[in-house]
């Protein structure tokens, strides 16, 4: 057995979970990692589950959890069960949820594999103790702590079917880390906790710091690296809002869609109704916008009840799928519809652009996606 110590850090998604390895150092001095992405859509099967023979360990996890449970992950559910899979929702705090101990078991698994894969190793050959670190709204890190904590150490090991395997959980240290406020850490600095210097003016400032999840969304404001706690807060407005929006216009024209067939047409600008093809451009430009007046709406009113002055706040940092390129013409991220509509109330807030991704000492051209800022962050501050 190889005897290894390792970070867990866990992004805890709506519609997908990221996981971050973290375990030695390369050559340069930076810790060795890798990032992976899970679904969080589960689907119950029975227990001698005959797998289909599209199906293998390489795309789909099967798995039986602690109370004798047993549940598919991957494109087994993507592709035959997707109505029926159960997947976080915005009504359930993520502690509470049974979906978090599923994507937990799961997020396990990814671990071990991307270790293994570090180290050219399998995963039955590694004996890990693991400090786990977890990602959770920031008005949910002091209770959720204390539930998820407890169950995370109360685990001695998971039984996994597909591939066959039992791997010992050997877990030493919980961290918790809020969401939000990670990215915000993933902007200012990238791995060695070195300092970005495109926007160290954001210790010298307020910033309004906006995630937009696909159900949810968090936003606070911090002073410098200080978060003023009582601008803390989730609504209940996300990126989904958006597709849900156009499925209901498509609906009154009697034009029945899957939520997962208009969410991807929103991503590709485009729906197929039979052979008939029709372009959403102009649709997410609206329901877009109406989104974002919702969140600004909502951000100004919860604001006000507080000692906060919009005015008075210098910066606005939109992370999450909020600030994903679209890549449908004529079409501008949720960031720009926000900022838009945010200079209505405060015409002189900023808008604070993506960190560069860094290969070396120096910066690419190309922008971190804005859905890993989290994740990252959290990497940072795991460093130690």
């Amino acid at each position: 057995m190889k005897k290894l110590n390792a970070n867990l850090v866990i992004d805890l998604g709506n519609s997908e979970t990221r996981v971050l390895v973290q375990s030695g150092k390369t050559k340069s001095g930076l810790i060795r990692q890798q990032l992976g992405t899970i679904s969080n859509k589960f689907v119950t099967v029975e227990e001698g589950y005959e797998i289909p023979e599209n199906y293998d360990e390489d795309n789909t996890i099967v798995f039986e959890t602690p109370e004798g449970e047993f549940f598919a992950n991957g494109l087994l559910v993507e592709r035959e069960y997707e109505s029926m899979s159960v997947r976080p929702t915005a009504i359930e705090q993520k502690q509470d949820s049974k979906v978090t101990m599923l994507t937990l078991q799961r997020a396990f698994f990814e671990g071990f594999r991307l270790l293994a894969k570090m180290n050219l190793s399998d995963i039955e050959s590694l004996d890990v103790t693991w400090t786990v670190s977890i990602l959770l709204p920031p008005n949910s890190v002091e209770r959720g702590s204390k539930v998820l904590y407890k169950k995370i150490m109360g685990i001695s090991e998971f039984n996994y079917i597909l591939p066959e395997v039992t791997l010992n959980i050997n877990v030493d240290r919980v961290r918790f880390f809020p969401e939000g406020f990670a990215a915000y850490i993933a902007t200012l600095m990238r791995r060695g906790k070195v300092l970005n210097e495109d926007f160290t003016h954001l210790l010298q400032s307020k910033t309004l710091i906006v995630d937009i999840g696909a159900g949810t969304t968090d936003f606070f404001v911090v002073d410098g690296m200080e978060t003023i706690e009582s601008t803390k807060s989730t609504i209940k407005v996300g990126g989904n809002d958006v597709s849900s929006t156009i499925r209901q216009e498509l609906i009154k024209q009697d034009i029945v869609l899957p939520e997962s067939v208009v969410t991807k047409g929103v991503q590709e600008g485009f729906i197929k109704d039979g052979a008939l093809k029709i372009p959403l451009g102009k649709n997410i430009v609206i329901a877009s916008k109406n989104t974002a007046n919702k969140l600004i709406s909502e951000i100004i009113s919860y604001l006000e009840g507080t000692s906060m002055s919009i005015r008075t706040i210098e910066n606005l940092l939109v992370v999450g799928g909020g600030s994903l390129k679209s890549e449908v013409e004529g079409v501008e991220p949720l960031s720009h519809y926000i900022i838009e509509r945010l200079k209505s109330f405060a015409p002189n807030i900023q808008l604070v652009g993506l960190p560069k991704e860094y290969k070396g000492e120096d910066p690419a051209s190309k922008e971190i996606n804005p859905r890993l800022l989290n994740i990252l962050g959290a990497g940072i501050l795991s460093e130690g």
